[in-house]
């Protein structure tokens, strides 16, 4: 223990000591077992998040030609007729 640790830090000592002597543990590993299955009897296979919807890029805005939206309806049309 240094000096300025017996002076700013009174408990230096006993924690360090305290940390030593703790043992971590591994995490558990997941235990592997069949899937659940369906009425049909098809497995039912959970998707996993990142590996197919959120790992593809994002797609570019659609764009809109001044003769795509002459032919549209208008929607502030819509809104006032109902």
């Amino acid at each position: 223990m240094s000096e300025l640790g017996s002076i700013f830090n009174p408990g230096e000592a006993e924690m360090a000591q305290h940390l030593q002597s703790e043992k971590i543990l591994p995490a558990p590993a997941p235990v592997a077992a069949d899937p659940p299955f369906d009425d049909e009897g098809e497995a039912i296979i959970p998707v996993i998040p990142g590996a197919i919807g959120w790992a593809l890029p994002p797609q570019p805005p659609a764009i809109r030609r001044p003769e795509d939206l002459e032919d549209a309806p208008d929607p502030e049309d819509a809104s006032r007729t109902s």
